[in-house]
């Protein structure tokens, strides 16, 4: 996320989505969507960033045909693996479906 920051400052602002395909081109989707709920929780100067950059890579994961049991599946969820962290990713995916899925 800094470099997303230094960025912007040199070559000026950027979609939230283009943040979210650069970041994706360094690190997996399950600990990317971790590391964007922690920011969302612990990091003040990127919470809204952070926020903004998770819509878009769950907007993604609903372009690509996932569905929250894919999301389970991807973080484990159900499993002896699973986390809070891990939790709290699916639980905002499950609140993010449910708004798309009623607004239609």
């Amino acid at each position: 996320m800094r470099y997303s920051k230094a960025y912007q400052k040199k070559h000026g602002a950027y979609s939230a989505q283009h943040a979210y395909f650069q970041l994706r081109d360094v690190m997996p989707e399950a600990p990317l969507a971790k590391m964007l709920e922690q920011l969302k929780e612990k990091s003040s100067g990127l919470k809204k960033l952070a926020a903004k950059v998770q819509i878009s890579q769950f907007n993604h994961w609903k372009d690509n045909g996932m569905h929250p049991s894919d999301v389970a599946g991807m973080l484990n969820i159900g499993e002896s693996g699973a986390n809070s962290l891990d939790k709290l990713v699916y639980n905002e995916f499950n609140v993010y479906w449910a708004a798309i899925h009623l607004a239609q």
